[in-house]
């Protein structure tokens, strides 16, 4: 996951578009895999997650090809550092997890369907989103990815 900065260049259409897009594709992927649980679903759908240290540039990434989500260490630190309950080492582990599988899952359709993505990460926040059913707003969570919360 990149840092971005909180309002996408995309129209008010497009951000409608992908939002529905990864509120869809949650749905699909819970109904593909019969649970919520985004380590579960990790597991069924053969991905690969791997923790590792990298600079705190990027709290994730997604290597759809490889099937892997790298999730970096020093971003679990950082919530264990912040002692927030709502953004416990578990809830962010699952934040981050659940958004790289938005673009893995989304990076499946889209070869499927012959399509590139409209905005991946717009897709792949609402697919977190949705799966999770976060309580605070979009731009809250890119501001904890920001280390400004």
């Amino acid at each position: 996951m990149k840092n971005h900065t909180p309002k996408d260049s995309l129209t008010n259409k497009e951000m409608q578009i992908a939002d529905a897009r990864g509120q869809a594709l949650a749905q699909c992927v819970i109904a593909c895999y019969g649970t919520k649980d985004i380590f579960e679903i990790a597991k069924r759908a053969n991905v690969r997650v791997i923790y590792e240290r990298w600079p705190l540039v990027t709290i994730g990434e997604c290597e759809p090809r490889l099937n892997v989500v790298r999730i970096n260490l020093a971003a679990l630190e950082q919530a264990d550092e912040a002692n927030d309950v709502e953004f416990s080492r578990l809830m962010v582990t699952s934040i981050i997890l659940a958004h790289e599988l938005g673009h893995l899952f989304d990076a499946r359709l889209c070869a499927q369907e012959g399509k590139k993505p409209l905005s991946s990460e717009r897709i792949a926040h609402a697919f977190a989103a949705s799966l999770l059913k976060l309580s605070r707003s979009r731009v809250e969570y890119e501001r904890l990815w920001l280390r400004k919360l």
